[in-house]
């Protein structure tokens, strides 16, 4: 798989590519810190994810409200501002991960979320496995997709 990574302006910085076994990489000497792939076309409100599965999947359960992948927990908040400067009156939502799997790490899907969502006024929202046989340690909203029986 490969991402087109683009700026607030639409200029593309970076491409992400994404191999069979999901190990990722970026174009070296590009730029990805505020920068973005967008999914769908922004209306009247953005949701924010890490990666590009998790997107995906909140774009189709939104109905096909407009998806921005960060790429990782640290870029959310960087792209959730790129985005609240030249979106004024957007709603936001950032739909993070549930790293609680990562105790050692403090969980930092969700510290990331949350703080990107404050910096701009937005909203958050993580998956909930509470039910779930949760063996594989899933985190995201594509995960939870997954669970349910979705393919």
């Amino acid at each position: 798989l490969v991402l087109p990574v683009y700026d607030i302006q639409g200029v593309m910085t970076s491409i992400q590519f994404i191999d069979a076994d999901g190990n990722k990489l970026f174009l070296e000497g590009g730029r990805k810190t505020g920068c973005y792939c967008p999914i769908g076309k922004i209306d009247d409100r953005l949701y924010i994810c890490e990666g590009y599965a998790t997107a995906a999947t909140v774009h189709r359960a939104t109905h096909g409200h407009a998806v921005a992948v960060a790429f990782d927990c640290a870029n959310l908040e960087p792209v959730a501002v790129a985005m609240r400067g030249k979106y004024q009156d957007l709603r936001i939502i950032i739909a993070g991960d549930n790293d609680q799997w990562k105790p050692e790490r403090g969980n930092p899907g969700k510290t990331h979320a949350i703080e990107a969502a404050r910096a701009v006024d937005g909203e958050y929202t993580f998956p909930d496995f509470t039910g779930f046989d949760v063996s594989g340690e899933p985190t995201d909203f594509n995960d939870l997709y997954l669970l349910e029986g979705g393919e």
